[in-house]
């Protein structure tokens, strides 16, 4: 394979060639994925939300609304700069930012050394094709910034391990700070990057005292400033501390924080108990730490895929299947290190991954793959029959699971459909509940967030008590798929069946009910 790629360079001109149409499809994909699912996803009216009260100037409404305000700012300002909607603003943004994570990454696959033309495409090809690019292309969410900023970052890293030059060190920082502007995963990496470039050095073994001495002081302050971050952000949203008092006294807030966690640890761990029984007791550490890793590992295959996964440990376990040698393969074990620690922290917290939380893990796993598809391409001619069935059949499947991608058709046209009738049927003055906030946004009610804060029991304390909001005009109640005890149990407490009913055709309900409105 080596010697192929003597003869196998990519030009200047080819790798701008490949960035250019790796935009230009990422673009066509991004309008796709937004023509198929335009319905707002719920973080995206935060965000909507955010950015509407940040253009009024009540930032402290709006840091009440999401803590985190960069995202919704960068919203707010390309909406207003260009006068539209805050929510195609931010698909406009995703867009980019999609395009942008497109080119980082077959850079990056560069910079560890994918020099050959059919690497380079391979690697285009993956981050069109693969699901962790695309699912997420009709959603307004922050990770799209936050995972451009992190792979070219990476790429620097990369980069220094060949020519340690000083403005690698320089916009490699600045990625990690933009990093951290949209996600806190970026401050954690911040705080590492002098441990990262020191695993650029070679000659590590070689280090005097002075180096080690620096590097230990490092890693000490890493874990000082990411405790007192992670602290303020665990009990931000619970303690009634000021940001003053944040600031003065970190040892109680890191303490109130490590209480939060211990509380939370020991709560699953209660269950784990009683789920063993007295006789099997003394397991529940064990299995606790069996079930984080667990959820872990589960997340993060299912983001990969298996087939993915497979050309992923072809590559580890074969060692021309990539060219990660030396300081290189150092820097990705740490990138690999660091994604998996902080979201073990998360796991063993809450014992629970979204879907996307894995994204910047597996995009450091896929930067494998186009080395190892190159390699299994170049000896197909040489492999067994048996071998290209196998071939055949993981590219088969590769499609497959590429496919579900770009084939997100929307499944939340019903909330919609309800909003748009609320609009049409209530009056301003009419007090709406719900449990959607997409149903509120189409309604035009999205602007107080305690109508749509409440979970199905809420509703139900509702109708039993009126305690949560008095003299509702209708209730909005967004059903799972098929319950329909619970719909019949609703319309018990309603007194009433529901004026509306929408329905998703997957089994999913919007159900509409008139409390205190005389007209129905």
């Amino acid at each position: 394979m080596k010697n192929t790629e003597k003869f196998d360079t990519a030009s200047r001109s080819f790798v701008w060639a490949i960035f250019g149409i790796g935009t230009l499809i990422s673009l066509v994909l991004s309008i796709w994925s937004i023509g198929i699912d335009s319905v707002i996803n719920n973080d995206g009216v935060i965000y909507v939300l955010a950015a509407e009260l940040l253009s009024s100037g009540d930032w402290e409404s709006a840091l009440e609304i999401y803590r985190w305000p960069f995202y919704p700012w960068l919203i707010m300002l390309v909406g207003d700069t260009l006068g539209i909607s805050y929510k195609i603003a931010g698909h406009s943004l995703n867009s980019v930012f999609f395009a942008l994570i497109v080119i980082f990454f077959v850079d990056a696959v560069r910079a560890f050394g994918g020099v050959s033309r059919m690497v380079l495409v391979i690697a285009m090809l993956i981050a069109l094709a693969h699901p962790a690019f695309n699912e997420y292309r009709a959603f307004l969410i922050r990770d799209p910034g936050y995972l451009a900023a992190y792979l070219l970052a990476v790429c620097c890293f990369a980069r220094h391990c060949k020519q340690p030059f000083i403005r690698y060190r320089v916009i490699a920082t600045l990625c990690l700070v933009v990093a951290t502007l949209f996600r806190l995963e970026g401050l954690i990496f911040l705080f590492c990057a002098p441990v990262i470039f020191k695993l650029a050095n070679n000659s590590i073994a070689s280090y005097g005292t002075r180096h080690w001495i620096t590097l230990l002081l490092s890693i000490g302050l890493i874990v000082g400033l990411g405790s007192f971050v992670f602290s303020w952000l665990l009990t931000m949203p619970t303690s009634h501390l000021t940001s003053l008092d944040y600031m003065g006294s970190p040892v109680r807030l890191m303490l109130e924080s490590w209480g939060y966690i211990a509380e939370g640890v020991n709560d699953k761990l209660a269950s784990l108990r009683v789920f063993l029984g007295p006789y099997s007791a003394n397991n529940t550490y064990v299995l606790f730490g069996l079930a984080v890793f667990a959820v872990l590992g589960a997340a993060i295959l299912n983001e990969l895929t298996v087939p993915f996964s497979l050309l992923i440990a072809y590559a580890l376990l074969r060692p021309t299947a990539n060219t990660l040698q030396g300081s290189c393969r150092k820097i990705w074990a740490a990138l690999l290190l660091i994604n998996v620690s902080i979201l073990l922290v998360f796991t063993c917290i809450f014992m629970f991954l979204a879907p996307r939380y894995p994204l910047a893990i597996c995009m450091t796993l896929l930067l494998l793959v186009p080395f190892s598809a190159s390699e299994i391409w170049a000896r197909a001619r040489s492999i067994s029959v048996f071998g290209r069935c196998i071939v055949i059949f993981l590219l088969v499947w590769a499609v497959g699971e590429s496919w579900s991608g770009v084939s997100n058709f929307s499944r939340n046209e019903h909330h919609r459909m309800a909003g748009v009738w609320l609009t049409q049927n209530a009056d301003e003055s009419s007090i709406v509940v719900t449990n959607s906030r997409k149903v509120a946004y189409y309604a035009d009610r999205y602007n107080n967030p305690e109508i749509w804060g409440m979970e199905p029991l809420g509703l139900s304390k509702y109708f039993l008590d009126g305690s949560e909001i008095q003299e509702a005009d209708f209730v909005v109640v967004n059903l799972p798929r098929n319950d329909t005890d619970l719909a019949t149990r609703f319309s018990e407490l309603a007194g009433a069946s529901p004026i509306q009913i929408f329905d998703n055709g997957h089994g999913d309900w919007i159900l509409i009910f008139p409390v205190n409105n005389s007209s129905y």
